[in-house]
């Protein structure tokens, strides 16, 4: 076999076998890989009886190479009979011209090791992380529990009072008292809510039901809104006034929900805390949340009436550790650990110039971009070619249907993009084409004929479903052929149901 000679020199194991598997050539380095001597292997029947019946070669890749044509399997180990331990490998079969059988072995058994190290040190990162984020919360909790507390005394003082009356009541005459008695007991079990209330949101502020890097569609004026009633009780407590504007509804966001609203406690936080050191005369803090269709761009602005940043620290206030509060009044890392959360949503948090005051900006991308860039990056992530991956839009008002429709569309390996806007949808299909469309039919700003129509206006070819009750059919028939509709998703759905209606408007035969 001297015409095998050449490949003595690669630092790769090969061997050439023949039909019957048995090695009829093999390099040096199939030896030193597999530490069987030129010998043994001369002794063996079949390549296969080289490696422990627990770590099999793959043999289908051998017959599948006798028919013809190149094949690789995936990382695998294999364990030699004369090793110690298992190689990790790749092995690629090639038909040669001479009807032999080409095997390689890509060893990566370093990569392994070198990837495994690397991820262990990642995890203990991913926990160090989370402890630091863990720890800012607390301190935010410890900066704000005076003003918690005073809100909680608050309701306990009217608990306890309507108690003592209520006590006084039963031991005289009850005659009459009617009244007094339910006024008690009304203010009881209002005082109890509102404590309640308090607790719940501290708890949701500290302990996350989500994984660390788990999105959902969300409600923003809600979000916004939580964190708000989260700092009231301080804001309360120093006689700050905190407003919020909202220029339109339907403000929704694929987010970590308790990320997001750590990012905004923390900017809150830190507006009370510089308006209360300055003495501000009639302190006012301002939430504003806006839209910028120009730029497809969430805007949430937080500014306050106080002394603002001087300039010497705009360019390191978003560094870790850095803070201007007393030693053991600040972390240090609430601006940093914000900043990191908010480019993790793919937007950017910026402190603005202002002639008073301190100005935050949260920009984040709307839910039509950052959901198809997440979708599609996971589908990437999971080695799926990008012309084979299916893209679907569903526009639908309401989060939960979104989120719903995001599961079914993940566990089949679509790249989901969410809208509630009729508006920002078409804008984005302007810019980017999608295999599918799915509206409901009744949308707040325009229904599923208004859409579709302004969306083969625009050009768009994509098949279009409608999605809703079944009183709307008669819409559907309607739009039918005047829109080309390809079907309509009845609610409520079952998962199997959207599949098919997903699979037969694109007319694939859908696998399995």
């Amino acid at each position: 076999m001297e015409k095998y000679h050449i490949l003595d020199t690669l630092f790769e194991a090969i061997a050439i076998v023949d039909k019957k598997a048995k090695i009829v050539y093999s390099n040096h380095f199939f030896s030193t890989l597999f530490k069987a001597s030129p010998r043994v292997i001369r002794k063996l029947e079949t390549v296969f009886e080289l490696f422990e019946s627990h770590t099999p070669f793959p043999k289908d890749l051998f017959e599948k190479s006798l028919q013809g044509g190149d094949y690789v399997s995936e990382e695998i180990d294999l364990m030699s009979t004369e090793g110690d331990s298992p190689c990790h490998v790749v092995v690629k079969t090639t038909k040669l011209e001479d009807g032999n059988v080409l095997i390689s072995f890509n060893d990566i058994s370093i990569e392994k090791k070198l990837y495994d190290k690397y991820r262990l040190q990642l995890e203990e990162l991913k926990k160090s992380h989370a402890q630091i984020v863990q720890a800012d919360k607390l301190a935010t909790i410890g900066e704000l529990s005076a003003g918690i507390s005073h809100e909680i005394s608050n309701p306990l003082t009217i608990a306890t009072g309507s108690m003592e009356i209520l006590e006084e009541v039963l031991d005289s005459d009850m005659e009459n008292k009617d009244e007094v008695v339910r006024t008690c007991i009304a203010d009881v079990v209002e005082s109890h809510a509102r404590i309640n209330s308090i607790i719940l949101n501290m708890k949701s502020f500290l302990h996350s039901q989500t994984e660390e890097d788990e999105r959902e569609y969300c409600d923003l004026e809600k979000v916004i809104l939580d964190s708000i009633k989260f700092v009231t009780p301080s804001y309360n407590d120093h006689k700050v006034l905190l407003k919020s504007t909202f220029d339109e509804k339907d403000l929704v966001g694929l987010v970590n929900k308790v990320k997001i609203e750590q990012v905004i406690v923390n900017l809150l936080s830190n507006a009370l805390d510089a308006l209360v050191d300055a003495k501000v005369d009639s302190p006012e803090v301002q939430v504003e949340v806006s839209k910028d269709r120009d730029s497809n761009i969430l805007k949430i602005r937080i500014k306050d009436n106080g002394p603002g940043v001087p300039d010497e620290n705009k360019e390191q206030i978003f560094n870790a550790f850095f803070t201007t509060k007393d030693v053991g009044e600040g972390t240090g890392l609430g601006l940093a650990i914000a900043s990191k959360i908010i480019e993790a949503h793919q937007g950017s948090l910026m402190i603005e110039d202002t002639d008073q005051g301190a100005s935050f900006l949260i920009q984040l991308p709307f839910i039509e971009i950052l959901s198809y860039t997440q979708n599609e990056m996971l589908q990437r992530a999971r080695d799926v070619q990008d012309e084979d991956t299916l893209k679907v839009m569903v526009l639908d008002n309401e989060v939960q249907v979104l989120n719903i429709l995001n599961k079914i569309c993940a566990d089949e390996g679509i790249v989901f993009m969410g809208s509630v806007n009729g508006l920002d949808a078409l804008k984005i299909l302007e810019d980017l084409s999608v295999d599918l469309i799915i509206t409901d039919y009744l949308m707040p700003q325009m229904d599923g004929s208004e859409f579709s129509k302004r969306a083969r206006e625009l050009g768009v070819k994509s098949p279009i479903l409608y999605m809703s009750a079944a009183s709307n059919q008669d819409a559907f028939q309607r739009d039918k052929e005047k829109f080309n509709i390809a079907g309509m998703i009845l609610k409520p759905f079952t998962k199997e149901e959207v599949i098919k209606a997903i699979y037969g408007a694109l007319g694939i035969e859908r696998n399995g």
